[in-house]
């Protein structure tokens, strides 16, 4: 089975489709004859006396008979009424299915009247939800049961990019994620008790907020220690205590302002985006130089600065198998592999010229540990086997701008997920090794396009529930492709 990339479709309305059987009238009802196999019980219409239960009186006393119309008594009797606002021969006006097309263009272009629609059966699970203020960053948090199937609930932690002193950090609640319920569907098909169970009404969604100094450009939990991290544009990182929200959280109905206690604050002068936690408490945090903040068993202290790259440094992930190793990429087009062990002033391996352009993220594989995935400003995103690091694995340009997250599939190693500033974001699957493209445009490694969000800033999976949760400039969304959908026979 080939698996084909689903898209959203444009319409003038957002409105859901219609299923209607029209049957064509003939072109003058005059020419149609009826056959009378009875004899007529009244000779004429003036000698018959309409009855249903109770007399109505002569015909001649009805001047139109398109008013007729069946009404129930109050004895629970059918009597014929006369309504001048009823017209029985008026023809049923049935409006057409509205016309939608696939779109393949940039969603940049959507002309004014036009806005991007979606089929529902193109998702297992789709929610989207918006916050007070835009947020560049978020990440996940481990919830305090492991949900074995619909409904979902989910936690989350974002941060705010708001005016002056309206910056916040919420620690968010979605409850109640059911499945997508297929509008589409025929009205004849029959879903099974359990495909009913997964169906429900509309999410909820509960967050607790706190004060936050400045805009927050990445935000990473640590669940390990309750303790959540961000980067400021104030060139500042913070680690913060998160009992109190979460507690907060959990008795929550809507949204709780609330206070959280601030553990460490580190001002290393300039704003960064690379924001990691290691192994045993180790931060990392990248702006100019990376630098390594660790874990005394009750707070944090900076240990180390890494100055191997030649310009700001975007991106950190770490090691999903070597608790002293971790990798950074930077404007500077490169990537570079750190072990902590080794006092040395540069990385152990480095990939000098890994993009065209600024290299902004980077993903480790987890199931995987020699693959790394990058994407760049140039439009791009690569694998990089850090076996033969000097070489690429994989190299994909599709994206018409460049490219802002990137992530693979913590259940599936062959899987990942990337976000573009062209307001896309797509899943693609690089086991695949068919040549040519399915459909123009369209590589064979292209699973899934989610499109609706302006200016995307970050994608992720849920480390567990198989979803992909985005924030970008005008909502949150998280969904669950519906990728393992049979291509239609041709005819």
């Amino acid at each position: 089975m080939r698996k084909r990339p689903r898209v959203q479709k444009k319409s003038e309305k957002p409105n859901k489709k219609l299923h209607s059987n029209v049957v064509k009238e003939p072109e003058d009802i005059r020419e149609l004859e009826y056959e009378d196999h009875g004899e007529d019980e009244y000779d004429s219409e003036s000698e018959a006396v309409y009855h249903s239960g109770s007399s109505v009186g002569e015909a001649e006393e009805w001047e139109d008979f398109k008013n007729l119309r069946l009404e129930e008594t109050k004895d629970g009797e059918i009597s014929l009424v006369n309504d001048p606002s009823y017209n029985a021969m008026e023809e049923e006006k049935i409006e057409p299915e509205e016309e939608k097309e696939i779109w393949t263009g940039d969603p940049r272009q959507i002309k004014q009247g036009e806005i991007l629609d979606f089929e529902n059966e193109a998702y297992e699970l789709f929610y989207r939800t918006s916050v007070e203020w835009s947020c560049l960053s978020l990440d996940n948090i481990k919830g305090p049961e492991m949900c074995t199937g619909f409904p979902y609930t989910i936690y989350l932690v974002s941060g705010t990019q708001a005016p002056e002193g309206q910056n916040k950090v919420y620690v968010m609640k979605w409850s109640e994620l059911y499945k997508t319920q297929y509008d589409d569907k025929s009205a004849s098909e029959e879903d099974s008790s359990e495909e009913e169970a997964e169906e429900g009404d509309e999410a909820k969604m509960d967050y607790v907020e706190f004060s936050h100094h400045g805009v927050v450009n990445r935000i990473r939990a640590n669940q390990d220690f309750n303790a959540v991290a961000t980067w400021s544009e104030k060139g500042v990182v913070n680690i913060f205590d998160l009992s109190s929200p979460l507690k907060k959280l959990e008795s929550a109905n809507g949204v709780v302002k609330s206070r959280a206690v601030v553990v460490n604050t580190f001002n290393v002068h300039n704003e960064g985006y690379g924001l990691c936690w290691g192994y045993n408490g180790t931060l990392y945090a990248g702006g100019e130089g990376i630098h390594m903040f660790e874990y005394n068993g009750s707070q944090w202290s900076h240990s180390k600065t890494y100055n191997g790259h030649k310009d700001a440094v975007e991106d950190i992930q770490r090691s999903p198998t070597e608790q002293t190793v971790f990798a950074s990429c930077s404007c500077d087009k490169s990537i570079k592999i750190w072990d902590t062990r080794v006092a040395t002033a540069d990385a152990q391996i480095t990939m000098p010229n890994a993009h065209e352009s600024d290299v902004n993220v980077i993903s480790w594989n987890t199931q995987e540990a020699s693959q790394i995935a990058s994407g760049s400003d140039d439009c791009s995103f690569k694998v990089w086997d850090l076996r033969f690091s000097q070489q690429q694995a994989a190299s994909i340009k599709w994206h018409s701008d460049s490219i802002t997250s990137i992530c693979w599939n913590p259940m599936d190693s062959c899987e990942l997920v990337v976000a573009s500033a062209d307001d896309r974001i797509t899943v693609w699957d690089l086991s695949v090794e068919a040549e040519g493209e399915i459909e123009p445009g369209y590589p064979p490694q292209l699973l899934f396009i989610h499109q609706g969000q302006e200016d995307v800033k970050e994608v992720m999976y849920h480390p567990d529930y198989q979803m992909i949760l985005s924030t970008a400039a005008n909502s949150f969304n998280v969904f669950r492709p519906n990728i393992n959908v049979k291509e239609e026979e041709d005819s």
